[in-house]
């Protein structure tokens, strides 16, 4: 078939059998397109230059950074393009000691992957179920390891992000790897202690349900990774090989590296001492008990260069804070400029903003810390905004992202210019007295 195609495009003549073999491609490429040594990609039936979109394919191992033999690993392709109207990928996995023949054997999860099998050779592809998602496109898939130890194995991955115009033009093709080894002999176990456990923005020892918490420690992961939120999927619970346990739940895990993880604290912890583990590559850690309170409010902010351990709190004009921490390009930052680059100035009198904030709780309704929020959920109470000694109401707190809550509130009228200690309370708990606040003249 992909002979055939080659023939018709190059001839110039078959535009009526290259048409046929793009629809077909819908459901599923044909063998033979991942990018393997001595294959082609999506591009053999879709005209085009690799990688040249804006948009990227890539595939991982959802809980695992090597392979052990005979042990399955969960596979997921993502193919991201927000132009595309329609998706496809193709992967094939391959020993580096021998390219010409598979390595291990993969197994459909789901209606939205097809394998196609080659004698010695095998690939996994998309169906016509999967290829109708919007972008970012997952596909998920197992792959049973070799029997035996095969060394290095790469998987190969060709994403398409196609404009669903029946044509072979206008279309995105993606490739991509990831290389696993074998594993050997366990790795050490990650270490940290009670006070390492801490919220992810101003450094205080304790958690509390639905905050974005950060544990500091050794050899708390193999290498660094990030999670891939999406609407189509529960949040990510391993990252890099590196799960986060509080009272035996597994946590959300947002980022790891050897010496820092960043993660969602699950929503039914409850009060009082909670053990936390971290489980790098199927090692558990030690349990730490560590402290979880029903509210313990941090502020997004960054350091102060000349004082350790104090920040400065990120703001926004009402309305036009990002979600995670972020601030998007059309947002102006306010906070304070010689410290944070991003930031234009600092906050005026009388400004209505939003404070970033984490540690406020449950919600009123649909507390979730294992999905991604598609609407913002109100508070339900409403916390206190403290301006260097002026405590004020704040207009609304809503949970706006798994660990992030947005604090709407007035700045005092008359409120004179410089940096002021910022606190945000809510039910009698307070946050640290480590952030100030920039006020502009």
């Amino acid at each position: 078939m992909k002979q055939s195609v080659r023939a018709s495009l190059s001839l110039g003549a078959g535009l009526v059998v290259a048409s046929l073999a793009l629809i077909a491609n819908n459901a599923g490429a044909p063998e033979g397109v991942s990018g393997s040594p001595g294959e082609g990609n999506c591009t053999e039936c879709h005209l085009g230059n690799v990688n040249s979109g804006s948009g990227r394919v890539r595939v991982e191992a959802v809980n695992a950074t090597t392979y052990r033999p005979g042990e399955t690993l969960r596979i997921r392709v993502t193919v991201e393009d927000s132009a595309a109207t329609r998706f496809g990928f193709q992967v094939s996995a391959r020993a580096e000691s021998n390219t010409r023949v598979s390595a291990g054997k993969f197994a459909t999860v789901n209606t939205n992957a097809q394998i196609l099998p080659g004698g010695t050779q095998e690939w996994i592809t998309h169906t016509l179920a999967g290829s109708r998602q919007t972008s970012p496109a997952t596909f998920e898939f197992d792959w049973a390891a070799p029997a035996a130890d095969a060394g290095p194995v790469t998987f190969y991955a060709s994403g398409n992000g196609a404009n669903g115009n029946g044509q072979n033009t206008g279309d995105r093709i993606y490739t991509s790897t990831l290389r696993l080894t074998a594993a050997t002999a366990a790795g050490p176990a990650a270490t940290f202690t009670a006070s390492g456990v801490t919220d992810a923005w101003n450094g205080r020892q304790g958690i509390a349900p639905g905050m974005l918490a950060s544990i500091s420690g050794t050899d708390l992961a193999s290498g660094a990774g990030a999670w891939s939120p999406t609407t189509l999927r529960a949040l990510d619970t391993t990252v890099g090989g590196v799960k986060v346990k509080v009272n035996n739940v597994d946590a959300a895990v947002v980022s790891v590296s050897a010496e820092r993880i960043l993660f969602v604290v699950p929503a039914d912890t409850p009060e009082g001492d909670v053990n936390v583990i971290v489980e790098r590559d199927g090692t558990p850690s030690q349990a730490v008990s560590v402290r979880s309170s029903a509210v313990r409010p941090a502020i997004l902010g960054v350091a102060d260069p000349d004082n350790a351990g104090r920040y400065y709190a990120t703001a926004a004009p009402a309305g036009q804070a990002g979600l995670l921490g972020l601030i998007q390009a059309r947002g102006s930052v306010l906070g304070r400029p010689e410290a944070d680059t991003r930031a234009v100035r600092g906050v005026l009198p009388g400004e209505e903003i939003d404070l970033i904030v984490t540690g406020l709780g449950k919600t009123a309704e649909n507390f979730t810390t294992s999905q991604v929020i598609t609407a913002p959920i109100a508070l339900g109470a409403t916390p206190k905004v403290n301006f260097g000694g002026t405590s004020v109401d704040a207009t609304s707190a809503v949970l706006a992202a798994p660990g992030v809550y947005l604090v709407r509130v007035k700045v005092p009228d008359g409120l004179a210019a410089g940096d002021v200690a910022l606190a945000v309370d809510l039910n009698g708990s307070t946050s640290g007295d480590n952030v100030r606040l920039t006020v502009a003249r």
